[in-house]
């Protein structure tokens, strides 16, 4: 039979970390049970079109004199027509962080626009009083407060705006928000688009299965309807090792973890994959109190970083407060408040805070 651990009421005996011993585990913290209060880009590089405009020295006036003054009217109305169609195409096709640096919209504006997940717990997601709650929104709000002061902006407008494993990335694009507080792993297809803080967190994807029906075998999972939440990597995992034949199951793909929990609760599906901290929280809290096992199969690895566009500042600014974090041991209190449950963390998640706990 596969490993699992079982999961009941409020209690789990496994993570992502590992194997807890059932005297280091704690009852889930109200901030969780009741999700209540816890204590452009790049700058615009030189443009080849601005070429046509002008090089360097260049004049664009044309001749002084014309044979038919008719004629160089015309010439001079062309040119005009062409130099505004290349300005009014420019302004179509450039993205929204090509004309300035974020930092410098945000301090023009006053706003900080932060995406945040509404229920990847306990990441990114909406508690009770219908505020942004989480470990990744904590983080985000401290930077938040660090970009205040270094932008000297005392009474920054945090804006928080809601966002899913889909919509996500078109927010960045639009300029809808300025940095993505979820539970997004760094990938290199991501980062060919955009930008990644250092990391926040090391997770790995795994099944949940309900209680007594863990596969035997990996074999057993053949012909499975497993739940997975579409637009995340687990489902890109989970599409490679099936097209490879390493894996026989059928994907279920669901707008989020709720619709994930929900499937495997009225057996829609027989399983529900995704990281393995989310399978644990989302168990405990949207599982009405069903027992669950968590199979010890961990397929990926999944580093969280936090996302936005492609801006060398506003990525130094946010790095700068994670690294401070880090190196301080100021992520200690955050990591107890949301993970507690999970007893102490293992070795790779202090790895991962003491390699980017970087000097200033």
């Amino acid at each position: 039979m596969l490993p699992s651990s079982d999961i009941h009421g409020p209690k789990v005996c496994i993570a992502c970390w590992g194997h807890v011993p059932a005297a280091d585990i704690k009852p889930l913290p109200p901030a969780l049970v009741n999700r209540a209060e816890t204590g452009g880009c790049r700058r615009w590089r030189e443009n080849p079109f601005l070429g046509i405009l002008a090089a360097p020295g260049q004049r664009l006036a044309g001749p002084e004199r014309h044979p038919n003054p008719h004629q160089g009217q015309a010439i001079m109305l062309k040119r005009t027509l062409l130099l505004a169609g290349v300005a009014a195409s420019l302004a179509l096709v450039a993205p929204v962080s090509a004309s300035e640096s974020t930092l410098n919209r945000i301090k023009q504006s006053g706003t900080l626009k932060l995406g945040y997940r509404e229920n990847s717990v306990p990441f990114s997601f909406t508690g009770d009083d219908r505020q942004p709650r989480g470990y990744t929104v904590d983080l985000c709000r401290i930077v938040a407060d660090d970009i205040g002061k270094q932008l000297n902006v005392p009474k920054l407008d945090v804006r928080w705006v809601p966002v899913t494993a889909q919509s996500r990335f078109a927010a960045l694009k639009s300029g809808e928000i300025d940095l993505e507080c979820g539970n997004t792993t760094q990938t290199i297809s991501r980062r060919a688009d955009f930008d990644f803080s250092l990391m926040t967190f090391v997770d790995g994807a795994g099944l949940l299965f309900r209680e007594g029906e863990v596969p035997t075998t990996v074999e057993s999972l053949k012909g499975q309807r497993v739940a997975v939440v579409a637009g995340t990597t687990t489902e890109t995992t989970l599409d490679q090792m099936i097209k490879a034949g390493k894996l026989g199951m059928l994907l279920i793909r669901v707008p989020d973890h709720d619709a994930a929990i929900k499937a495997l609760t009225d057996k829609t599906a027989t399983a529900y994959a995704a990281d393995r901290t989310v399978l644990v929280t989302t168990a405990l809290i949207r599982g009405k109190g069903q027992p669950f096992a968590l199979a010890e199969m961990q397929f990926s690895y999944e580093p969280y970083g936090l996302m936005m566009r492609r801006d060398d500042d506003l990525r130094l600014a946010v790095d700068r407060t994670l690294a401070r974090l880090y190196r301080s041991g100021e992520i200690g209190p955050i990591v107890k408040r949301w993970f507690e449950p999970f007893g102490k963390p293992g070795d790779a998640l202090q790895a991962m805070f003491l390699l980017n706990g970087l000097p200033e």
